[in-house]
Parts: structure tokens; sequence; C-alpha cells
């Protein structure tokens, strides 16, 4: 330990701290007056050892107890680790904080502020998939720094809609009427790029359903492609939860991080990346 001594004092008796009296600033016996003299009429002086550094990016300072030693009181302060879940969201609120927030007024001025705003949203998005392929032992190394790309041909982004709602039941489980309601709207001129895109989902009881595909609706709304949702596969309760993760490539790419819809009525809205580098159909635009 690396105590050092401070201008501090407590009242003790009988190696007991007067905790009421509190901390309060050297007694008037003159500067050079020995500690062992302050100390006979219990004014002890306060040693601390404030831990140094913090040992990484995640640490909380904790404020030691105090403990009468040697006619001074002693105070060791120390870095308490935050659990892997603490990090996760706190990386999390770091990454959506960088995420512009324009006002009414800057969209009026500035229509393609909003253009920028799905970009950030997008590359903070791809922030999160990789946060969430992250081992717990390497998140205090994690770089929260979203890379917004500069707008390039084939790579474009869309519009994920998530809800978990009732639907029309299948013939042979007739009370199961919940399950995910997943629809895409794909940035007009690249309506076809939604044809590329495949969703997996993991449905109560930790069925994995996986490469969902999605069917393009009728022009005029062509730009939109509406999850296929086995209806075999509904459940019950609307209580029940499911996870769904956005793919592009034909399911080759993940666009989106893993998403829970937490019950009946839970809806989730994002801008998703796509036409990524490697994915199957890449900057196939429509003419």
């Amino acid at each position: 330990m690396a105590f050092t001594s401070t201008d501090w004092f407590y009242f003790v008796d009988q190696d007991v701290i007067d905790e009421e009296r509190g901390r309060y600033p050297r007694p008037g016996y003159g500067a050079g007056s020995p500690d062992s003299t302050l100390a006979n009429d219990g004014h002890y002086r306060l040693w601390e050892d404030t831990g140094g550094d913090a040992p990484g990016p995640y640490y909380r300072k904790v404020t030691g107890e105090l403990i009468v030693a040697n006619e001074r009181v002693e105070r060791v302060d120390y870095w308490d680790d935050s659990t892997p879940e603490q990090k996760r969201q706190r990386i999390t609120d770091n990454i959506g904080a960088q995420v512009s927030e324009p006002s009414a007024k800057d969209l009026i001025d500035d229509p393609d502020i909003e253009k920028d705003v799905i970009r950030e949203e997008s590359a903070a998005e791809d922030k999160r998939i990789e946060l969430q392929n992250t081992q717990d032992a390497a998140l205090d190394d994690f770089d929260p720094t979203i890379a917004v790309a500069p707008k390039q041909d084939g790579v474009e982004y869309s519009r994920l809609i998530a809800d978990l709602l009732m639907q029309e039941p299948w013939v042979g489980t007739p009370d199961n009427v919940y399950g995910p309601v997943v629809s895409l709207t794909v940035q007009s001129g690249y309506e076809d790029q939604g044809s590329e895109a495949r969703m997996n989902v993991v449905a109560p009881g930790a069925v994995n359903i996986p490469s969902l595909t999605f069917v393009q609706r009728a022009a005029p709304d062509d730009n939109v492609w509406d999850l296929v949702y086995p209806s075999d596969r509904l459940w019950a309760s609307p209580d029940d939860s499911c996870t769904v993760e956005l793919l592009w490539g034909v399911g080759s790419v993940p666009v989106s991080r893993k998403i829970k819809l937490n019950g009946y009525g839970h809806r989730v809205g994002q801008p998703v990346r796509y036409g990524v580098a490697g994915a199957g159909g890449q900057g196939r635009r429509r003419r």
C-alpha cells in the first residue's frame, strides 16, 4: 500500500472514530506540531491510499472504510470492475450518443440531414453487431467509435420494422396467434434488393428458424418487403418473446444485431445497411 499524508483529521477516542464530528482541517497546534502530540488530544491525521489510476475504462472508484492504526486514521480506496452487462450498456450508450439528433428546424433547412442520420445510425448498428460478437474478456479494449462510410455505389440503407403481433392461426394449433411481423422499406430505385434479405428468428423454447425469406409487395408499394413467417410456428402466450436478426447477401452477412421482441405489442424500428461487400446482388439497381 502507498499511503499519503493529508491535512485532514478525525477525532478518535479509545480507537473509535467520532463519525458525527466528521472530517476537519488541521487543529490549531502550529504547523510544526508532531502527529503524536495531536494524537494525544484525540486528533488523528488521515492517511489515504487512493488506489492509483483506474486499471481499465469501466472501473468505478470505491472509497474505503476508515481504520484507526498507529495513531492515525487510514483509508484505502480501490477500483471496482463493472460487470460485463454494465460494460456492454455503457458501450451501447456511447455508440448511440454518436448519432446526430437534428431538430425539426434542421430538417426543414436541410432535408438531406435525415439521410446523414440514417447513415450514422446504420454505422452505429454495425458497431452494435461488433459489440454483440465481442467476448466479455475483450470488452475493456473495445473501441466504440462508429465509422460512417461515405456514400458509395452498391451500399445503401433500408428501414427495418419488427413487431410482435397477433396473426391468423394455423389450423393445427388454433390457439397459437402470436408471432413476429417484419417489414423492410428499401430505398427507391433499389426495390429488387429486398430479394437478398433473410431473417433468423429464435422463437420461444429456443427454437431457431433460420433464413426466412421476404416477399415483395405489389406496385406502387414494391419498395416494401415483408417477412414470411410460418403460421404453424406461431405461439399461444402474449408474454413470450422472440429474437430476430436481419442478414443480407442471401443470409451471408448480418446487418442487424440480434433484436429481442419482449412480448405482444413490442416494436423495434431502425435503419440497416445492405449491399455490403461480398453480398450477392450488391449494387444491383432497378432501371
